[in-house]
């Protein structure tokens, strides 16, 4: 199912071969859940809301960078 567009995506070299879909898959729901189950613990070690708009903003951006650069083939920059 998900590996199909994993191999589309490494033939059109945008990703990297060989990825494991389920191993994917568990990854990008480990990094949201184990966020979620800890927003309270983190919130106050971390003294800031876990919670808040930017905060939540700020942890989709970070997550969403963490997958594309799992996935995708890296360029010279």
């Amino acid at each position: 199912m998900g590996s199909d567009l994993l191999d589309c995506g490494a033939a059109a070299g945008v990703f990297r071969p060989g990825i494991d879909a389920v191993q994917l898959n568990i990854t990008i729901a480990a990094i949201g859940y184990y966020y979620l189950t800890n927003r309270f613990t983190g919130s106050i070690i971390f003294e800031r809301d876990l919670m808040g708009k930017e905060a939540l903003a700020e942890r989709l951006s970070f997550n969403t960078e963490t997958i594309i650069r799992l996935v995708c083939v890296q360029t010279a920059r």
